[in-house]
């Protein structure tokens, strides 16, 4: 019983005393400054660690949505890195760091301008790595477990796998979509010469059709005189994150450039083929783009029999825990291997014909990600936009309207049962 008439609190905290930090939440602290501790002895020449040749194949396995979802680009190791350092730093972010640059007194040194802009995007990539984390932790089991308890000796080879894991799956993909998008092509649009499906070497900025695609809206491909600029590269002709196969119709307006930009027929088709099966591709039609961005074609039903019983394997979609939702991440990936397949690049790589696949894919993400959270016109925007490609992905996958539909046939079937008890009840009495 606590005692009465002292007046004084058996606590032994002041009020306002915080509570003290929980034992996982010390754990993850230190495991986070372990990790930065051994990346800056790397860094250094020092540390680091030999591959272990009993690491199991799954590992690879899990790694196989990495490219496709969570980073095309990053190194795992490096996402883990850069997340670490944006936690470490985010309560030492200063009002100045986040000002607009239209802050900046006209007067103020260009070296100081540069300096605030490229601690900016450190922010910005640090920012991406800490999302980035939080879905590597949704697509591998344990992973935030495995990275705040492993030893970083045991790390290296793991990241190494999982990479591994995502770099396969991006080749397959490539595989994939080059003879898939020269087919679509040729079959929608008829060039001369046709698209050789089983070879690069006549795509890109040479191939007129492939040129047309690759260009960026602001640019009159048909113009001769501009289409000769960009072929040969000339400034102010550059290509762009703004090129035609990623816009409805393929044509953009280069004074409201989100109008039509990622609803590009072939684009939903490019992304159908990698992430739900490359037979549901064959349901959009390029010729069906419509003049009105916003209109939505109903999908084409398959007929299944219902004597099959077999098993249905997973598409990948499925496989990622996607859970019938297009992410961000999927569409800007989508977007480059798109425009890859498109290029007459050999090989995988990170530029060609001046076109870099990198700031495309990071450009996506931006589009859909690094808004500020005050603004709410390109917060709706890219909402809106995730919301039109769910529609065209999975446009059976209305989890509100099923359980609206649910909850009002169990709300019916409650008043019926109560008007009936009631009556019963009513009856027996009389």
């Amino acid at each position: 019983m606590p005692a009465s008439g002292s007046g004084r609190s058996t606590s032994t905290l002041p009020p306002s005393s915080p509570p003290p930090p929980s034992s996982d939440a010390l754990v993850a602290e230190a495991a986070r400054y372990k990790r930065l501790y051994e990346s800056s002895l790397k860094a250094n020449g020092q540390g680091g660690a030999k591959r272990r040749q009993d690491e199991p194949p799954r590992t690879q396995k899990l790694g196989r949505g990495i490219r496709r979802i969570v980073d095309l680009f990053e190194d795992v190791e490096d996402i883990v890195r850069h997340a670490d350092e944006y936690e470490v730093a985010e309560d030492n972010v200063s009002s100045d760091e986040e000002s607009a640059d239209g802050d900046l007194d006209d007067d103020s040194r260009r070296e100081e301008r540069e300096e605030r802009e490229e601690r900016r995007q450190e922010r910005r990539v640090r920012k991406r790595a800490h999302r980035s984390v939080e879905i590597l932790s949704q697509l591998i089991p344990k992973f935030r477990e495995k990275i705040d308890n492993a030893e970083p000796e045991e790390l290296v080879p793991w990241y190494k796998d999982l990479q591994s894991g995502g770099n396969n799956a991006r080749s397959d993909d490539i595989h994939k979509l080059t003879p898939k998008v020269a087919d679509w092509v040729n079959l929608a649009e008829e060039p001369t010469p046709l698209i050789h499906p089983a070879s690069r070497e006549n795509r890109g900025l040479q191939h007129d059709l492939c040129g047309k695609l690759l260009s960026p809206v602001d640019c009159d491909w048909e113009d001769p005189i501009i289409r000769a600029k960009i072929r040969n590269f000339e400034a102010g002709f550059e290509l762009s994150s703004s090129a035609r196969a990623l816009y409805a119709n393929f044509t953009g307006d280069p004074r409201n450039l989100e109008v039509g930009f990622l609803k590009s027929k072939l684009l939903v088709k490019t992304y159908k083929c990698i992430f739900t099966s490359p037979s549901s591709a064959n349901d959009v039609n390029l010729g069906e783009d419509s003049d009105q961005e916003n209109v939505d074609h109903p999908p084409v039903r398959r007929r299944t029999s219902s004597k099959s019983h077999k098993s249905v394997r997973k598409d990948v979609a499925g496989t990622l825990h996607m859970d019938h939702k297009v992410t961000p991440r999927a569409i800007a990936y989508t977007a480059v291997q798109l425009l890859f397949a498109l290029s007459s690049a050999p090989s995988w790589t990170h530029s060609h014909q001046g076109l870099s696949f990198i700031d495309c894919y990071y450009y996506i993400v931006h589009f859909f990600e690094g808004f500020s959270d005050d603004d709410l016109e390109s917060k709706k925007t890219a909402q809106d936009l995730l919301k039109w490609w769910n529609r065209q992905i999975f446009p059976e996958a209305r989890p509100t309207a099923v359980k609206s539909g649910a909850k009002r046939a169990f709300d019916a079937l409650a008043q019926q049962r109560a008007a009936r008890k009631r009556k019963n009840q009513s009856t027996a009495r009389s």
